[in-house]
């Protein structure tokens, strides 16, 4: 169900192909948001752009326990 208020959540970020400090910042213990009534949310990891030509890289980005939600 969605949240009936503002949820914050936790994350963190794990490397996939992508390298963490190179490709994009690593996150550990970062928040996103899901709004009132809404079944999605944001959270932001910030992506270097090194203008090098590579095919596509992955990263994951896992939640992590907090209060207010159960995972």
């Amino acid at each position: 169900p969605a949240p009936t208020s503002l949820l914050t959540f936790n994350f963190d970020t794990a490397a996939g192909t992508a390298t963490a400090g190179t490709d994009y910042t690593q996150v550990v213990g970062g928040t996103g948001t899901i709004a009132a009534n809404a079944t999605t949310g944001t959270a932001s990891v910030l992506v270097t752009c090194d203008n090098t030509i590579e095919a596509n890289e992955t990263l994951t980005a896992t939640l992590a326990a907090g209060a207010g939600y159960t995972i």
